[in-house]
């Protein structure tokens, strides 16, 4: 049971996140109260344990930063982020957050922008977006000829295999598949469907590894025209409060074209 997670966390900037948990899928909103504040869709992936005093829950996080109140909008719109960490029995739920700046915004350049959240619970009820509640969204159409991101990638210096499926065009959600060697993981997520000519595709995905107990987020960009694509892989274990500190690890993954 993950009823733990479900309900609406607050962290040390203000910001507030809703979350709600069916089976090893999280879906749900983020408000932000810093830098461009708005409201905006995630999903997400955690262990299927709520924590014990040996072990606490790993989570992974996918945002698309494209605020779904609507509103004038700036270039921030098109960026994607990764949250990825544990909750602890004694209720703190601490992530390392990594926003993906694809597209140049005022002083922020394209990189990789890293911190850590600490969030705590204030509100235990919680119902997912109605945006999730539409069947229609989860019956994703494959999206080839528009998204140059949307097919088949492989890692050049591992055996990955990272197959980018279908997308919804209004949201951006976006099915996936990771490969490696003899294992399989489902992965949901976000590609940015706003991107213009000339810029850059941010993506970010989430999944569970029910062998490892292991959560993770894949985030990154794929540059106009290129046929290669670097991710970050963030990676969550459960492990005790005094081992925290290892909760996470992060790997870079280089993959090519391939849909032959």
């Amino acid at each position: 049971m993950n009823d733990n997670l479900t309900g609406t966390w607050l962290n040390t900037f203000g910001s507030e996140m809703s979350l709600m948990v069916k089976g090893s899928t999280i879906f749900g909103t983020y408000v932000s109260q810093t830098g461009s504040s708005g409201e905006y869709l995630l999903v997400g992936s955690c262990s299927v344990d709520n924590p014990s005093k040996d072990f606490g829950q790993s989570i992974a996080i996918a945002i698309y930063w494209n605020n779904i109140e609507g509103g004038v909008k700036d270039d921030s719109c098109h960026w994607v982020g990764s949250m990825c960490g544990q909750l602890q029995l004694d209720g703190q739920m601490i992530l390392t957050n990594s926003i993906v700046v694809s597209v140049p915004f005022e002083s922020y350049q394209k990189s990789n922008y890293i911190d850590e959240l600490l969030f705590t619970k204030v509100k235990n009820a919680q119902q997912a977006h109605s945006l999730f509640s539409q069947k229609s969204l989860f019956e994703l159409q494959s999206a080839t000829n528009i998204y140059p991101i949307v097919g088949r990638w492989v890692s050049l210096y591992d055996d990955i295999i990272l197959t980018i499926g279908k997308v919804d065009a209004r949201s951006g959600l976006t099915q996936a598949t990771l490969a490696k060697r003899e294992s399989e993981v489902q992965l949901l997520g976000f590609i940015d469907v706003n991107a213009q000519v000339n810029m850059a595709q941010g993506i970010t995905l989430s999944g569970y590894c029910s062998v490892t107990k292991e959560t993770c987020s894949l985030s990154g960009m794929l540059n106009y025209g290129s046929d290669h694509l670097t991710l970050y892989s963030w990676m969550a274990r459960p492990t005790s409060a005094q081992d925290r500190f290892m909760q996470t690890r992060m790997d870079s993954i280089i993959l090519q074209k391939n849909n032959s």
